[in-house]
C-alpha cells in the first residue's frame, strides 16, 4: 500500500506540482471485529491516522517542492488550468483556446465525449476508441497505462480491466475482470435544443445553455450536499449494528441517488406522475427534460450547470426527491447553494461562488438553500440589526419563494417573441416591477423600508392593489423575506429581444 501511494503521488507530482495528492492510512483489527460494535471504535481510529497523514502529505516530496522553478511559459499560462510550468500549445479542437496544456487538451476531448461512453477499457492500446486519458505507470504492468472510452463493446481481449457503464439490460460479456459502473452522465446535447436533427449532437455549451433560459440568457451552478454526513455514519446506526456491511448498504444508497436517480430526475419522462415538479417557466420539464449538464454527480453532492430558471426549479425538486427516497428522515438532510452568472463567467470562479453560497448554507443552520447568493451581502449590518439571511429553509421555500412568485406571474403569462421566452405583464406595468425591485434593493444595501415608493406602485395599478399580495406589500416584515420571488420575477421578465429583432 506504501508503495502504491508513492507511486501514485509520483505521478501527481510530476503532473500538477502537489495541487492533487493521494493520502491512505491503515487500521489494523482482527477478523472477529466485523461482528461486534467496535467497527466504529476501528473506524475512529482509522479518521485520526488519516488527518495525521493529511498533515504530513507531501512528506518525501517537500524538498522538491519547495526548490523555486523559472516558468516554462515566460508571457503566458494554460488558459484552463491557469499553470506556467507547463508546454502549451492552441487546442486542436477549439479555435478559442490559443494556449492549453496536453493533460488539460486530454480532458477537453473526454468532457466532449464521455457522455455517450458505455464502456472504459484500461490497457495499453485501444484501437476504435473515442477518447484516451493517460494515467500513471502501473505497478504490476507497465505497458497497461492508459484509459479507453468506447461508445460500443470494443472486444478488449488483451485489456486489465473493463468497465460497462449505467447498464440497465445486463446481458452476459466474456471478459474476466468486467466491473458495473454507475455514473452521472446528464448533459443537454445541441440537437435537442432545436427541432432541426442536422444539428450537432455535442453537448450544449454555456453560450447555449443559456439562451434556453426563460428572461434573462444567463447560466447558474447549484452545489449540494448531505448535511453531518460523518455524523449520519457514525451515530445513524445503532452501536450493535454498526458493521462494515451496513456502512457499505449506506454508502451505496447515496450513490444511488446521486449516481442514477438524479439523471432520471433531470430527464423527467421517467419521473412518477405522483412526484411533482417545479415548473415557473412553463417548459414542461416531465416532457422535455433540462437544459443542464451534470458536472460532477456522487457519493453525497453534485455540481449542476444550465439555463439559470431550470437549475432553480431543479434544486427544489432535488431536495423533494431527496427526502422521499431517505424516508422523511429529519437527520438526513441536504444544503446548497445557487449562483447566476454570464455564459462567459470563469467556470472555476462559478464554482468557487457556489462553494461558498453552499457554505453559507451550512453556516446558517443548515437544511437550506442559498438562493441567488450574492457574496458582497455577507458583510452588510444595519447598525445594532443581524447580517442579512440570504439562505432558505426548505420548509420555507414553497411559502417564502414560490407562493409569491406563482402570485406575480398570475398578472401576465409566459410569452415567446423572435424566439425568445420571456414573463410578459398583462396587468401590471413592467415599469413598477423595476420600483419594486429597486425597493428590495434599498433594503438590502440599507436596511430600510421604503413605505411610501411601495404606496405608489400600488396606487398605479388597482389589479395589484386589490390582489391578495397587494394588501400584504405594505407590511414591511413580509417584503422583507420577497428578495429571491423579485429577483426571479425580474429575471423572468427580462427579454433578449433586440430592437432589429422587434421591428421584424
Amino acid at each position: 500500500l506504501q508503495n502504491l501511494e508513492q507511486a501514485c503521488n509520483r505521478w501527481l507530482i510530476d503532473q500538477f506540482k502537489g495541487a492533487l495528492t493521494l493520502v491512505t492510512a491503515q487500521q489494523t483489527f482482527c477478523g472477529d471485529d466485523f461482528r461486534t460494535a467496535k467497527m466504529s471504535v476501528i473506524w475512529q481510529q482509522l479518521n485520526v491516522h488519516l488527518n495525521e497523514r493529511k498533515r504530513k502529505k507531501y512528506g518525501p516530496f517537500l524538498e522538491e517542492m519547495l526548490t523555486p522553478q523559472e516558468p516554462l511559459v515566460a508571457d503566458g499560462s494554460c488558459q484552463v488550468c491557469h499553470r506556467d510550468d507547463v508546454q502549451i500549445r492552441p487546442a486542436k479542437k477549439d479555435q478559442n483556446i490559443t494556449s492549453i496544456c496536453v493533460f488539460c487538451e486530454q480532458l477537453l476531448e473526454l468532457g466532449s465525449q464521455l457522455p455517450r461512453c458505455k464502456y472504459i477499457v484500461h490497457s495499453s492500446s485501444g484501437a476504435d476508441a473515442i477518447a484516451k486519458i493517460s494515467i500513471f505507470p502501473d505497478m504490476l504492468d507497465q505497458k497497461s497505462n492508459g484509459f479507453y472510452f468506447y461508445d460500443k463493446w470494443p472486444n478488449p481481449a488483451a485489456s486489465r480491466m473493463v468497465y460497462r457503464i449505467n447498464e440497465k439490460n445486463s446481458h452476459a460479456i466474456d471478459h474476466p475482470n468486467l466491473a458495473e459502473l454507475q455514473v452521472s452522465l446528464y448533459a443537454r446535447r445541441q440537437n435537442e435544443l432545436q427541432t432541426d436533427k442536422s444539428v450537432s449532437s455535442g453537448i450544449a455549451n454555456f453560450e447555449e445553455l443559456a439562451q434556453q433560459a426563460t428572461g434573462k440568457a444567463m447560466i447558474a451552478v447549484l452545489r449540494m450536499d448531505v448535511d453531518n454526513l460523518g455524523a449520519i455514519f457514525q451515530k445513524g446506526i445503532h452501536d450493535q449494528k454498526r458493521t462494515f456491511t451496513r456502512l457499505a448498504a449506506l454508502s451505496r444508497q447515496f450513490s444511488l441517488f446521486f449516481k442514477s436517480y438524479l439523471d432520471v430526475l433531470l430527464q423527467g419522462q421517467e419521473v412518477p406522475e405522483e412526484i411533482p415538479l417545479t415548473d415557473m417557466s412553463g417548459k414542461n420539464p416531465r416532457l422535455n427534460g433540462r437544459n443542464a449538464a451534470v458536472v460532477y454527480s456522487g457519493g453525497d453532492d453534485l455540481f449542476l450547470i444550465g439555463a439559470w430558471d431550470e437549475i432553480a426549479e431543479i434544486s427544489i425538486d432535488i431536495h423533494h426527491c431527496f427526502t422521499a427516497f431517505s424516508g422523511n428522515n429529519k437527520d438526513v438532510t441536504l444544503s446548497g447553494g445557487f449562483i447566476f452568472q454570464r455564459h462567459d463567467f470563469p467556470l472555476y470562479k462559478l464554482a468557487d461562488l457556489a462553494h461558498a453560497a453552499e457554505k453559507a448554507a451550512k453556516d446558517n443552520g443548515k437544511n437550506r438553500l442559498a438562493l441567488f447568493y450574492d457574496p458582497g451581502l455577507e458583510e452588510i449590518r444595519y447598525g445594532q440589526q443581524n447580517r442579512l439571511i440570504q439562505t432558505v429553509p426548505w420548509k420555507d421555500m414553497e411559502k417564502t419563494v414560490l407562493e409569491p412568485l406563482k402570485k406575480f406571474l398570475a398578472f401576465g403569462a409566459i410569452t415567446v417573441r423572435a424566439g425568445h421566452r420571456f414573463f410578459d405583464f398583462k396587468d401590471i406595468n413592467k415599469s413598477d416591477l423595476g420600483r419594486l425591485y429597486q425597493i428590495m434593493r434599498l433594503w438590502e444595501k440599507e436596511g430600510v423600508m421604503y413605505l411610501p415608493a411601495m404606496a405608489y406602485i400600488l396606487g398605479r395599478t388597482e389589479k395589484l392593489r386589490h390582489s391578495e399580495i397587494g394588501l400584504k406589500l405594505m407590511k414591511a416584515e413580509y417584503i422583507a423575506n420577497l428578495r429571491n420571488s423579485i429577483l426571479w420575477l425580474n429575471l423572468l421578465s427580462r427579454s433578449n429581444i433586440t430592437k432589429q429583432e422587434e421591428k421584424a
